[in-house]
């Protein structure tokens, strides 16, 4: 936060990326992908006063994925979707959910899509479906790839 109140303005630099929403505002919003080093420079109108700071922001090479085991795609707004979500995640590959006879019933590669319980437009049974999730990760240049299971309740 560079917010000095007025007669004051910000410039904020960094060592060698472009990841600052802005770099003359107060509350810029950073989102680096590697190690960073970021310098504000505070300054009155007048040019009497100057202070500088420096925040070094370190990125940890990690990335998450979730799916969560149980939904309830029943229309009452509680989990009646399931989706893949998690952090560190540049591009969903694929999100595959099977049924007990290996026939996919719901894929999809945009991680804001999930699965509501159909397929063909028809409701599917209770029962435990294989899941099939590959993603890149930002700090990662390899295709990660998890399996697990999802019960359908209703």
């Amino acid at each position: 936060n560079g917010d000095a109140g007025d007669g004051f303005t910000n410039k904020w630099l960094t060592d060698n990326d472009q990841s600052l929403s802005c770099y003359d505002c107060t509350k810029p919003i950073a989102k680096p992908l590697y190690n960073t080093t970021y310098v504000l420079i505070v300054q009155d109108t007048a040019g009497c006063f100057t202070d500088t700071s420096f925040f070094d922001i370190q990125i940890l090479v990690k990335s998450s994925i979730d799916v969560p085991n149980m939904f309830s795609p029943n229309n009452d707004g509680i989990n009646d979707i399931i989706y893949v979500k998690g952090w560190g995640i540049k591009r969903l590959i694929s999100f595959k959910i099977y049924n007990r006879w290996g026939q996919i019933v719901f894929e999809t590669n945009d991680i804001n899509t999930g699965w509501d319980g159909t397929y063909q437009g028809k409701p599917q049974p209770i029962e435990t479906y294989v899941y099939i999730v590959e993603y890149e990760a930002y700090k990662y240049r390899d295709i990660k790839s998890i399996k697990g299971y999802i019960t359908l309740i209703r």
